[in-house]
Protein backbone atom coordinates (compact mmCIF):
# COMPACT_ATOMS: atom_id res chain seq x y z
CA UNK A 1 0.00 0.00 0.00
CA UNK A 2 2.83 2.35 0.86
CA UNK A 3 4.45 1.86 -2.52
CA UNK A 4 1.26 2.18 -4.54
CA UNK A 5 -0.09 5.21 -2.72
CA UNK A 6 3.33 6.84 -2.63
CA UNK A 7 3.65 6.52 -6.38
CA UNK A 8 0.27 8.16 -6.84
CA UNK A 9 1.31 11.03 -4.60
CA UNK A 10 4.61 11.45 -6.37
CA UNK A 11 2.86 11.62 -9.74
CA UNK A 12 0.52 14.33 -8.48
CA UNK A 13 3.37 16.19 -6.84
CA UNK A 14 2.22 15.81 -3.19
CA UNK A 15 4.53 13.87 -0.86
CA UNK A 16 3.59 14.95 2.63
CA UNK A 17 1.03 12.15 3.35
CA UNK A 18 3.57 9.50 2.33
CA UNK A 19 6.07 11.05 4.71
CA UNK A 20 3.49 10.97 7.51
CA UNK A 21 2.75 7.31 6.80
CA UNK A 22 6.41 6.36 6.91
CA UNK A 23 7.00 8.26 10.13
CA UNK A 24 4.08 6.52 11.87
CA UNK A 25 5.41 2.98 11.15
CA UNK A 26 8.19 3.10 13.81
CA UNK A 27 5.65 4.19 16.43
CA UNK A 28 3.40 1.25 15.55
CA UNK A 29 6.28 -1.20 15.97
CA UNK A 30 7.20 0.45 19.27
CA UNK A 31 3.67 -0.09 20.60
CA UNK A 32 3.78 -3.78 19.67
CA UNK A 33 7.13 -4.37 21.32
CA UNK A 34 6.40 -2.48 24.55
CA UNK A 35 3.14 -4.23 25.48
CA UNK A 36 0.96 -6.87 23.77
CA UNK A 37 -2.18 -5.05 24.89
CA UNK A 38 -1.24 -2.16 22.62
CA UNK A 39 -1.44 -4.37 19.55
CA UNK A 40 -5.08 -3.50 18.90
CA UNK A 41 -4.33 0.27 19.19
CA UNK A 42 -1.40 0.01 16.80
CA UNK A 43 -3.54 -1.89 14.34
CA UNK A 44 -6.15 0.84 14.38
CA UNK A 45 -3.49 3.51 13.78
CA UNK A 46 -2.12 1.57 10.81
CA UNK A 47 -5.57 1.16 9.29
CA UNK A 48 -6.31 4.85 9.80
CA UNK A 49 -3.12 5.85 7.99
CA UNK A 50 -3.96 3.55 5.05
CA UNK A 51 -7.49 4.92 4.84
CA UNK A 52 -6.33 8.54 4.96
CA UNK A 53 -3.73 7.89 2.29
CA UNK A 54 -6.26 6.18 0.06
CA UNK A 55 -8.77 9.00 0.03
CA UNK A 56 -6.12 11.72 -0.11
CA UNK A 57 -4.49 10.10 -3.12
CA UNK A 58 -7.77 10.07 -5.01
CA UNK A 59 -8.40 13.79 -4.24
CA UNK A 60 -4.87 14.89 -5.14
CA UNK A 61 -4.86 12.84 -8.32
CA UNK A 62 -8.10 14.49 -9.45
CA UNK A 63 -6.66 17.93 -8.69
CA UNK A 64 -3.53 17.08 -10.63
CA UNK A 65 -5.50 15.92 -13.64
CA UNK A 66 -7.74 18.98 -13.61
CA UNK A 67 -4.70 21.24 -13.18
CA UNK A 68 -2.99 19.65 -16.18
CA UNK A 69 -6.14 19.92 -18.25
CA UNK A 70 -6.22 23.76 -18.09
CA UNK A 71 -5.37 25.31 -21.47
CA UNK A 72 -4.19 28.86 -22.23
CA UNK A 73 -7.21 30.82 -23.54
CA UNK A 74 -7.05 33.42 -26.29
CA UNK A 75 -6.86 37.02 -25.13
CA UNK A 76 -5.69 35.84 -21.74
CA UNK A 77 -5.07 38.13 -18.80
CA UNK A 78 -3.11 37.09 -15.73
CA UNK A 79 -1.31 38.63 -12.77
CA UNK A 80 2.06 37.14 -11.93
CA UNK A 81 3.40 37.16 -8.41
CA UNK A 82 7.20 37.07 -8.46
CA UNK A 83 9.47 36.58 -5.45
CA UNK A 84 13.24 37.04 -5.57
CA UNK A 85 15.31 35.11 -3.03
CA UNK A 86 18.99 34.54 -2.31
CA UNK A 87 20.57 31.08 -2.15
CA UNK A 88 19.55 30.80 1.52
CA UNK A 89 15.90 31.53 0.81
CA UNK A 90 15.97 35.11 2.15
CA UNK A 91 13.94 37.82 0.45
CA UNK A 92 15.87 40.21 -1.79
CA UNK A 93 14.61 43.79 -1.63
CA UNK A 94 15.16 46.13 -4.57
CA UNK A 95 15.65 43.49 -7.27
CA UNK A 96 14.42 44.72 -10.67
CA UNK A 97 11.86 42.35 -12.25
CA UNK A 98 10.53 42.31 -15.84
CA UNK A 99 8.37 39.90 -17.84
CA UNK A 100 8.70 39.21 -21.57
CA UNK A 101 5.53 37.87 -23.21
CA UNK A 102 3.38 37.92 -26.35
CA UNK A 103 0.99 40.81 -26.60
CA UNK A 104 -0.40 39.70 -29.98
CA UNK A 105 0.67 38.28 -33.33
CA UNK A 106 -2.05 39.49 -35.67
CA UNK A 107 -1.52 43.17 -35.01
CA UNK A 108 1.67 45.18 -34.58
CA UNK A 109 2.47 44.73 -30.88
CA UNK A 110 4.24 41.38 -31.06
CA UNK A 111 6.28 40.54 -27.96
CA UNK A 112 6.63 43.17 -25.24
CA UNK A 113 8.53 43.62 -21.98
CA UNK A 114 6.93 45.07 -18.87
CA UNK A 115 8.33 48.13 -17.18
CA UNK A 116 11.07 47.39 -14.62
CA UNK A 117 9.70 47.16 -11.07
CA UNK A 118 11.62 46.69 -7.80
CA UNK A 119 10.73 44.04 -5.24
CA UNK A 120 9.53 45.08 -1.80
CA UNK A 121 10.98 44.14 1.59
CA UNK A 122 9.44 40.66 1.19
CA UNK A 123 11.16 40.23 -2.17
CA UNK A 124 7.73 40.28 -3.87
CA UNK A 125 6.38 42.14 -6.87
CA UNK A 126 3.01 41.92 -8.65
CA UNK A 127 3.08 42.26 -12.46
CA UNK A 128 -0.07 41.95 -14.65
CA UNK A 129 0.20 40.67 -18.22
CA UNK A 130 -2.49 40.45 -20.91
CA UNK A 131 -2.74 39.13 -24.45
CA UNK A 132 -5.10 40.39 -27.17
CA UNK A 133 -4.43 37.67 -29.75
CA UNK A 134 -7.73 36.14 -31.01
CA UNK A 135 -6.29 33.48 -33.30
CA UNK A 136 -5.55 30.28 -31.29
CA UNK A 137 -3.08 29.11 -33.90
CA UNK A 138 -0.93 32.18 -33.36
CA UNK A 139 -1.27 32.26 -29.60
CA UNK A 140 1.92 31.90 -27.52
CA UNK A 141 1.23 31.28 -23.84
CA UNK A 142 4.83 31.15 -22.73
CA UNK A 143 6.40 34.06 -20.89
CA UNK A 144 9.85 34.75 -19.48
CA UNK A 145 10.56 36.37 -16.12
CA UNK A 146 13.93 37.84 -15.21
CA UNK A 147 15.27 39.53 -12.08
CA UNK A 148 18.42 41.69 -11.87
CA UNK A 149 20.30 42.84 -8.78
CA UNK A 150 23.82 44.21 -8.39
CA UNK A 151 24.78 43.08 -11.88
CA UNK A 152 23.44 39.54 -11.41
CA UNK A 153 20.49 38.26 -13.49
CA UNK A 154 18.36 35.14 -13.23
CA UNK A 155 15.59 33.99 -15.61
CA UNK A 156 12.80 31.47 -15.77
CA UNK A 157 10.19 30.46 -18.38
CA UNK A 158 6.58 29.55 -17.59
CA UNK A 159 3.27 29.03 -19.32
CA UNK A 160 0.08 30.90 -18.58
CA UNK A 161 -2.22 28.82 -16.35
CA UNK A 162 0.40 26.13 -15.80
CA UNK A 163 2.76 27.53 -13.16
CA UNK A 164 2.92 27.94 -9.40
CA UNK A 165 1.07 30.84 -7.86
CA UNK A 166 4.38 32.46 -6.85
CA UNK A 167 7.27 32.48 -9.30
CA UNK A 168 10.51 32.12 -7.36
CA UNK A 169 13.78 33.48 -8.74
CA UNK A 170 17.00 32.70 -6.88
CA UNK A 171 20.08 34.93 -7.11
CA UNK A 172 23.57 34.16 -5.88
CA UNK A 173 23.78 36.96 -3.32
CA UNK A 174 25.12 37.50 0.19
CA UNK A 175 24.02 39.86 2.95
CA UNK A 176 26.38 42.73 3.78
CA UNK A 177 25.74 44.16 7.27
CA UNK A 178 27.21 47.63 7.84
CA UNK A 179 27.58 49.73 10.98
CA UNK A 180 28.76 53.34 10.89
CA UNK A 181 30.32 54.84 14.06
CA UNK A 182 32.46 57.77 15.11
CA UNK A 183 36.09 57.38 16.21
CA UNK A 184 34.91 56.49 19.72
CA UNK A 185 32.55 53.74 18.56
CA UNK A 186 29.28 55.65 18.98
CA UNK A 187 26.69 54.73 16.31
CA UNK A 188 25.78 57.41 13.77
CA UNK A 189 22.11 57.81 12.92
CA UNK A 190 21.31 58.99 9.40
CA UNK A 191 24.63 58.18 7.74
CA UNK A 192 24.14 57.85 3.98
CA UNK A 193 25.77 54.89 2.24
CA UNK A 194 26.17 54.02 -1.40
CA UNK A 195 27.20 50.41 -2.02
CA UNK A 196 27.86 49.64 -5.69
CA UNK A 197 25.13 52.11 -6.64
CA UNK A 198 22.65 50.88 -4.01
CA UNK A 199 21.69 53.62 -1.53
CA UNK A 200 21.03 52.95 2.16
CA UNK A 201 20.66 55.00 5.37
CA UNK A 202 21.64 53.90 8.87
CA UNK A 203 19.16 53.82 11.76
CA UNK A 204 19.59 54.93 15.35
CA UNK A 205 21.88 51.95 15.97
CA UNK A 206 24.07 53.05 13.06
CA UNK A 207 23.28 49.83 11.20
CA UNK A 208 21.92 48.86 7.81
CA UNK A 209 22.13 45.78 5.61
CA UNK A 210 21.64 44.84 1.99
CA UNK A 211 22.18 42.03 -0.45
CA UNK A 212 25.35 42.18 -2.49
CA UNK A 213 26.95 40.03 -5.16
CA UNK A 214 30.18 38.26 -4.14
CA UNK A 215 33.36 40.05 -5.20
CA UNK A 216 34.89 43.50 -4.75
CA UNK A 217 32.63 46.04 -3.06
CA UNK A 218 32.93 49.84 -2.93
CA UNK A 219 31.23 51.57 0.01
CA UNK A 220 30.90 55.37 0.09
CA UNK A 221 29.77 56.89 3.41
CA UNK A 222 28.53 60.46 3.90
CA UNK A 223 27.65 61.98 7.26
CA UNK A 224 27.15 65.73 7.34
CA UNK A 225 30.22 67.20 5.65
CA UNK A 226 32.25 64.06 6.34
CA UNK A 227 32.96 61.57 3.58
CA UNK A 228 34.74 58.23 3.52
CA UNK A 229 35.19 55.51 0.92
CA UNK A 230 36.25 51.93 1.61
CA UNK A 231 36.84 48.99 -0.73
CA UNK A 232 36.87 45.34 0.31
CA UNK A 233 35.87 41.87 -0.91
CA UNK A 234 32.72 39.92 -0.07
CA UNK A 235 32.64 36.13 -0.41
CA UNK A 236 29.65 35.36 1.84
CA UNK A 237 27.56 37.02 4.51
CA UNK A 238 29.80 39.83 5.82
CA UNK A 239 29.66 42.32 8.69
CA UNK A 240 31.68 45.52 8.41
CA UNK A 241 32.17 48.44 10.83
CA UNK A 242 33.09 51.79 9.27
CA UNK A 243 34.42 54.50 11.60
CA UNK A 244 34.33 58.20 10.71
CA UNK A 245 36.51 60.82 12.40
CA UNK A 246 34.20 63.51 13.80
CA UNK A 247 35.23 66.83 15.31
CA UNK A 248 33.64 69.53 17.51
CA UNK A 249 33.98 73.21 16.57
CA UNK A 250 33.53 76.35 18.71
CA UNK A 251 33.38 79.81 17.14
CA UNK A 252 33.49 82.95 19.33
CA UNK A 253 32.47 86.22 17.66
CA UNK A 254 33.84 89.37 19.36
CA UNK A 255 34.32 93.08 18.68
CA UNK A 256 37.71 94.84 18.82
CA UNK A 257 37.33 95.26 22.60
CA UNK A 258 36.61 91.56 23.23
CA UNK A 259 32.84 91.98 23.75
CA UNK A 260 30.48 89.32 22.30
CA UNK A 261 28.56 90.10 19.12
CA UNK A 262 25.23 88.88 17.77
CA UNK A 263 26.32 87.26 14.51
CA UNK A 264 25.47 84.41 12.13
CA UNK A 265 27.84 81.46 11.79
CA UNK A 266 27.58 79.20 8.73
CA UNK A 267 29.37 75.84 8.92
CA UNK A 268 29.06 73.87 5.73
CA UNK A 269 25.35 73.82 4.91
CA UNK A 270 24.11 74.65 8.43
CA UNK A 271 23.59 78.08 9.97
CA UNK A 272 23.30 79.18 13.61
CA UNK A 273 23.09 82.42 15.63
CA UNK A 274 25.59 83.17 18.39
CA UNK A 275 24.38 82.89 21.98
CA UNK A 276 24.65 85.56 24.69
CA UNK A 277 28.38 84.81 24.98
CA UNK A 278 28.89 85.30 21.26
CA UNK A 279 29.56 81.57 20.73
CA UNK A 280 28.38 78.81 18.40
CA UNK A 281 29.31 75.15 18.97
CA UNK A 282 28.90 72.44 16.37
CA UNK A 283 29.28 68.75 17.20
CA UNK A 284 30.24 65.78 15.05
CA UNK A 285 31.69 67.50 12.00
CA UNK A 286 32.80 64.90 9.52
CA UNK A 287 35.73 66.88 8.16
CA UNK A 288 38.70 68.60 9.79
CA UNK A 289 38.53 71.52 7.35
CA UNK A 290 34.88 72.60 7.07
CA UNK A 291 33.84 75.76 5.25
CA UNK A 292 33.11 78.41 7.89
CA UNK A 293 31.66 81.87 7.20
CA UNK A 294 30.74 84.43 9.88
CA UNK A 295 28.38 87.33 9.10
CA UNK A 296 28.01 90.48 11.18
CA UNK A 297 25.80 93.21 9.75
CA UNK A 298 27.12 93.82 6.23
CA UNK A 299 30.55 92.32 6.87
CA UNK A 300 31.29 88.70 6.00
CA UNK A 301 34.43 86.82 7.00
CA UNK A 302 35.69 83.44 5.88
CA UNK A 303 37.44 81.50 8.65
CA UNK A 304 40.19 79.03 7.78
CA UNK A 305 39.69 76.07 10.12
CA UNK A 306 41.81 72.99 10.74
CA UNK A 307 40.21 70.93 13.50
CA UNK A 308 43.13 68.55 13.46
CA UNK A 309 45.17 71.37 15.04
CA UNK A 310 42.60 73.14 17.24
CA UNK A 311 38.81 73.22 17.70
CA UNK A 312 38.42 76.74 19.16
CA UNK A 313 38.46 79.89 17.02
CA UNK A 314 37.89 83.60 17.74
CA UNK A 315 36.49 85.83 15.00
CA UNK A 316 36.84 89.58 15.62
CA UNK A 317 34.80 92.28 13.91
CA UNK A 318 36.15 95.82 14.16
CA UNK A 319 33.22 98.18 14.92
CA UNK A 320 35.22 101.36 15.65
CA UNK A 321 36.40 103.66 12.83
CA UNK A 322 40.07 104.63 12.48
CA UNK A 323 41.37 107.78 14.17
CA UNK A 324 43.29 110.50 12.26
CA UNK A 325 45.53 112.16 14.82
CA UNK A 326 47.37 114.85 12.83
CA UNK A 327 48.37 116.10 9.40
CA UNK A 328 51.74 117.88 9.03
CA UNK A 329 52.96 119.54 5.79
CA UNK A 330 56.68 119.49 4.99
CA UNK A 331 57.67 121.60 1.96
CA UNK A 332 60.71 120.64 -0.08
CA UNK A 333 62.13 122.12 -3.25
CA UNK A 334 59.54 120.60 -5.58
CA UNK A 335 56.74 119.08 -3.50
CA UNK A 336 54.97 119.51 -0.22
CA UNK A 337 54.89 116.26 1.71
CA UNK A 338 51.88 115.75 3.99
CA UNK A 339 52.62 113.39 6.88
CA UNK A 340 49.41 111.84 8.27
CA UNK A 341 49.34 110.17 11.67
CA UNK A 342 46.44 107.66 11.93
CA UNK A 343 45.60 104.60 14.00
CA UNK A 344 42.92 101.90 14.37
CA UNK A 345 42.03 101.83 18.10
CA UNK A 346 40.96 98.78 20.13
CA UNK A 347 42.41 95.65 21.71
CA UNK A 348 41.84 93.56 18.57
CA UNK A 349 41.72 96.10 15.69
CA UNK A 350 41.43 94.96 12.11
CA UNK A 351 44.14 97.45 11.06
CA UNK A 352 44.17 100.27 8.54
CA UNK A 353 43.79 99.22 4.91
CA UNK A 354 46.42 101.28 3.09
CA UNK A 355 45.08 100.37 -0.35
CA UNK A 356 41.69 101.88 0.47
CA UNK A 357 43.00 105.24 1.76
CA UNK A 358 41.92 108.01 -0.60
CA UNK A 359 43.17 111.62 -0.67
CA UNK A 360 42.70 114.73 -2.84
CA UNK A 361 43.67 118.39 -2.88
CA UNK A 362 42.77 121.70 -4.50
CA UNK A 363 44.97 124.78 -4.91
CA UNK A 364 43.17 128.12 -4.82
CA UNK A 365 40.01 126.82 -6.51
CA UNK A 366 37.49 123.99 -6.31
CA UNK A 367 39.27 121.81 -8.84
CA UNK A 368 40.04 118.73 -6.72
CA UNK A 369 42.74 116.32 -7.81
CA UNK A 370 43.27 112.80 -6.44
CA UNK A 371 46.67 111.83 -5.08
CA UNK A 372 48.06 108.54 -3.76
CA UNK A 373 48.84 107.79 -0.11
CA UNK A 374 51.59 105.42 1.01
CA UNK A 375 52.86 103.99 4.29
CA UNK A 376 55.85 105.98 5.55
CA UNK A 377 56.30 104.58 9.07
CA UNK A 378 54.56 103.04 12.05
CA UNK A 379 51.02 104.48 12.00
CA UNK A 380 52.28 107.14 9.59
CA UNK A 381 51.21 107.73 6.02
CA UNK A 382 52.30 110.28 3.45
CA UNK A 383 50.96 112.09 0.39
CA UNK A 384 52.81 114.52 -1.90
CA UNK A 385 51.41 117.71 -3.49
CA UNK A 386 53.31 119.75 -6.10
CA UNK A 387 54.49 123.08 -4.74
CA UNK A 388 52.11 125.93 -5.52
CA UNK A 389 52.77 129.66 -5.97
CA UNK A 390 53.41 131.61 -2.81
CA UNK A 391 50.43 132.45 -0.63
CA UNK A 392 48.21 129.88 -2.34
CA UNK A 393 45.64 128.26 -0.10
CA UNK A 394 45.97 124.50 -0.50
CA UNK A 395 43.06 122.36 0.69
CA UNK A 396 43.61 118.68 1.50
CA UNK A 397 41.04 115.93 2.26
CA UNK A 398 41.70 112.34 3.28
CA UNK A 399 39.56 109.25 4.04
CA UNK A 400 41.08 106.38 6.03
CA UNK A 401 39.52 102.87 6.09
CA UNK A 402 40.18 99.87 8.30
CA UNK A 403 40.03 96.30 7.02
CA UNK A 404 36.46 95.79 8.29
CA UNK A 405 35.11 98.74 6.28
CA UNK A 406 34.96 101.42 9.01
CA UNK A 407 36.25 104.81 7.91
CA UNK A 408 37.12 108.29 9.08
CA UNK A 409 37.78 111.51 7.13
CA UNK A 410 39.53 114.81 7.78
CA UNK A 411 40.05 118.05 5.90
CA UNK A 412 43.12 120.24 6.20
CA UNK A 413 44.40 123.41 4.54
CA UNK A 414 47.63 125.36 4.55
CA UNK A 415 49.22 128.42 2.88
CA UNK A 416 51.90 127.72 0.32
CA UNK A 417 55.09 129.70 0.95
CA UNK A 418 57.63 131.21 -1.42
CA UNK A 419 60.41 129.13 0.12
CA UNK A 420 60.55 126.16 2.51
CA UNK A 421 61.67 128.40 5.36
CA UNK A 422 58.49 130.54 5.33
CA UNK A 423 55.82 127.87 4.85
CA UNK A 424 52.85 128.15 7.28
CA UNK A 425 49.70 126.20 7.92
CA UNK A 426 46.39 128.04 8.22
CA UNK A 427 43.92 125.26 9.15
CA UNK A 428 42.06 124.96 12.43
CA UNK A 429 45.08 123.40 14.10
CA UNK A 430 47.43 126.28 13.23
CA UNK A 431 47.83 127.25 16.83
CA UNK A 432 49.16 123.88 17.78
CA UNK A 433 51.18 123.28 14.68
CA UNK A 434 54.85 124.06 14.33
CA UNK A 435 56.63 125.68 11.42
CA UNK A 436 57.79 123.21 8.91
CA UNK A 437 61.43 122.23 9.16
CA UNK A 438 63.60 123.25 6.18
CA UNK A 439 64.61 120.22 4.26
CA UNK A 440 66.03 121.74 1.08
CA UNK A 441 68.47 119.48 -0.63
CA UNK A 442 70.69 122.49 -1.57
CA UNK A 443 71.93 122.88 2.03
CA UNK A 444 73.66 119.54 2.10
CA UNK A 445 76.23 120.18 -0.71
CA UNK A 446 77.40 123.52 0.90
CA UNK A 447 78.02 121.72 4.18
CA UNK A 448 80.02 119.07 2.45
CA UNK A 449 82.12 121.64 0.54
CA UNK A 450 82.97 123.55 3.76
CA UNK A 451 83.99 120.38 5.55
CA UNK A 452 86.13 119.33 2.61
CA UNK A 453 87.98 122.66 2.49
CA UNK A 454 88.70 122.47 6.20
CA UNK A 455 90.14 118.96 5.88
CA UNK A 456 92.22 120.03 2.89
CA UNK A 457 93.74 123.00 4.81
CA UNK A 458 94.68 120.73 7.71
CA UNK A 459 96.36 118.26 5.38
CA UNK A 460 98.33 121.02 3.60
CA UNK A 461 99.47 122.44 6.94
CA UNK A 462 100.66 119.04 8.17
CA UNK A 463 102.51 118.34 4.92
CA UNK A 464 104.36 121.68 4.98
CA UNK A 465 105.34 121.26 8.61
CA UNK A 466 106.61 117.76 7.94
CA UNK A 467 108.77 119.07 5.06
CA UNK A 468 110.16 121.96 7.08
CA UNK A 469 111.13 119.63 9.90
CA UNK A 470 112.95 117.38 7.49
CA UNK A 471 115.07 120.20 6.10
CA UNK A 472 116.17 121.21 9.58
Amino acid sequence: VNKKVGFAFRVSGFRFPVFAFRVSVPFVLLFRICHPSLYILSYLIECMNIRILFFASIIFALLSVSFAAVECPVSFSETEFVQVLDTKGRAVEGAIVQIYYQRDSTFSYGYVTTLPKPTNSSGMIRIPISNIETNPAKLDCKFKTNATYDGKTVKREDKVGLHPKILDLVLNLSILSLKVTDQEGHPLDGAELTVDGIEKTTGKDGKTQLHIAPGSVSVFVKYGDGKLEENFKVSGDTTKIIALDLYPLTINVLDESGKPLDAEVIVGSTSAKTNSSGSVRVEKLGTATPDVIVKFKNVEKEVLVDLGIKTFYNVVFDTTPPKINSIKPIQTEKVTKLVISAEDPGDYPSGIDVEKISARYSAGDNDWKSISVYLSGSEQYAAEIPNQPANTVVKFSIEVYDKDGNWASKEYEFLSAASPETNETINESTANSQPSTPTSKDEFPLLYVGAGLLILMVVIYLVRRFKSGGEE
